[in-house]
């Protein structure tokens, strides 16, 4: 796994450079347990913006008085994972949520309890 992510690393340095082509490269990882956070650089852009401030406010309000981790189903979260991630990691709000990856809309429903 290291000697592929530095591999990418180095193909992306030399793209950005303009010494490589664009590509599309495909890992495959078998039997491989790890849990990472995401690698986000500086995070102060995200912890401080309109968007944390507002999932903190909607979300927080939402779990008031719960006893209980509220499920947060998500799906195809590429968009927001960082600010999901540093949410549920780092705000007192988040604390009281539970991320499930519901991986398809047509999954996350049947796990709702909807039938197709």
């Amino acid at each position: 796994l290291r000697k592929v992510v530095c591999f990418l690393s180095k193909q992306t340095e030399l793209y950005l450079r303009g010494e490589a082509d664009p590509g599309v490269s495909v890992i495959v990882i078998r039997g491989l347990d790890v849990t990472l956070p995401p690698v986000l650089g500086d995070i102060d852009p995200v912890l401080n913006s309109p968007e944390m401030a507002f999932m903190r406010r909607v979300l927080g309000k939402f779990s008031e008085g719960c006893n209980h981790k509220v499920p947060l189903y998500g799906c195809s979260a590429f968009e927001y994972i960082q600010y999901l991630h540093l949410f549920l990691e780092k705000m007192p709000e988040g604390k009281k949520f539970q991320y499930v990856c519901g991986r398809t809309d047509i999954q996350a429903a049947h796990m709702c309890g909807f039938k197709q």
